[in-house]
């Protein structure tokens, strides 16, 4: 059975790593200063976390209603753009005025190093015994249950996935080269990653604190002009996610919500899920315990139109004919399943994630 698995913002979540939201609230730049004191870079920290918003008196980070921008993908997006404009273009005039004392073409790198450590921060330094962590522990369940021919598609900068697995999967970057070890599973960074530094003619996979350690630039695809740049660099990784995606017979969605800007993403993923031709096929969603919430709504909804020629069936409206429905393997089932994230990879064994046909002797 191959496995394809899709992993956002949730799945790290539960080990610290910031929500956008978050980004650049005081608690999360103070505990980047913490972790970063001394590193190029530290001084920034405050800067970057202030250029965004100031916070309230309730902690709470809102952009004021004259910036020219409303949320964290916006302020990343004019960023860029403001960078690469001209003088008198309208969005740099309106940064300028907004941000006088900074330097708009130097930004943009400021920005991905605060994301780089923003990704990193909360992975110890020291991952010796990080398997008995009660916080890490689902992790490594997760990864006993991989088997070869998985693929791990990733729209996340950290490196929880190459923290938890270390040596034990084909951990592809821009421009890899050779054969792919048969025996393990495959990740793919379809974003960039905080450990990955841009040189002036490459990539190189560097490991997230040495890329801020010799503060080198990391590729990361933040909304706005360059996104396009890193996408091209991925351009392999995403042909090698869209046959995964296409062949797979289970494809599990964990802490992903498919943001509602990130088209490319969107069209890419539904779109090779759209040729899925496998028989039985299986999607699962793990974005929490309230299935009726809206995110898990609208996914559910991106992936039965995408499958729609092929009349899927969502599990939670069949009643009671649920185990006719899981007994035709040519209809395909979607099954947003009530769990957290942590939950979900903790708990679910791999003979679970397909159909959940029961085994002899094996409670359903």
């Amino acid at each position: 059975m191959s496995n394809v698995w899709v992993l956002g913002a949730g799945f790290s979540q539960p080990l610290g790593a910031p929500v956008t939201a978050n980004l650049f609230s005081q608690k999360t730049a103070n505990r980047m200063r913490t972790e970063f004191e001394g590193a190029p870079g530290y001084t920034d920290i405050a800067d970057v976390a202030g250029y965004y918003a100031q916070p309230g008196a309730d902690g709470t980070v809102t952009p004021s209603p004259d910036s020219p921008w409303s949320s964290v993908e916006e302020f990343l997006a004019v960023v860029e753009h403001a960078a690469q404009a001209r003088t008198d273009d309208p969005i740099s005039r309106l940064v300028s005025q907004r941000l006088p004392n900074a330097d708009l073409q130097k930004l943009p790198k400021m920005v991905r190093r605060y994301l780089a450590m923003a990704c990193s921060y909360f992975i110890p330094r020291d991952t010796a015994g990080l398997a008995n962590r009660e916080a890490w522990r689902p992790y490594f369940k997760w990864k006993s249950r991989l088997d070869a021919g998985d693929t791990i598609i990733t729209f996340n900068y950290d490196e929880v996935v190459e923290t938890v697995c270390e040596n034990d999967i084909n951990a592809l970057a821009p421009g890899w080269t050779g054969e792919l070890d048969p025996s393990r599973p495959t990740l793919l960074k379809l974003h960039g990653s905080a450990g990955w530094a841009r040189t002036s003619k490459d990539v190189q996979a560097v490991g997230a604190r040495e890329v801020v350690r010799l503060d080198l630039d990391p590729l990361i695809g933040v909304p706005g002009p360059s996104k396009p740049l890193v996408a091209k660099h991925c351009a392999d990784l995403w042909g090698l996610a869209s046959t995964a995606l296409s062949k797979a017979e289970s494809v599990i969605i964990v802490g992903y919500r498919f943001a509602e800007t990130d088209d490319d993403a969107k069209a890419h993923i539904l779109g090779a899920l759209n040729k899925n031709a496998s028989e039985p096929l299986t999607v699962r969603i793990a974005l929490g315990p309230d299935v009726n919430h809206v995110d898990v709504r609208r996914v559910s909804g991106l992936c039965e139109w995408a499958l729609r020629a092929r009349r899927p069936r969502l599990l939670d409206q069949v009643g009671s004919s649920r185990d006719a429905v899981l007994a035709d393997a040519k209809t395909p089932v979607i099954d947003a399943v009530p769990m957290f994230s942590q939950d979900f990879i903790a708990l679910a064994e791999r003979w679970q994630l397909s159909h959940w046909r029961p085994r002899v002797g094996a409670a359903r």
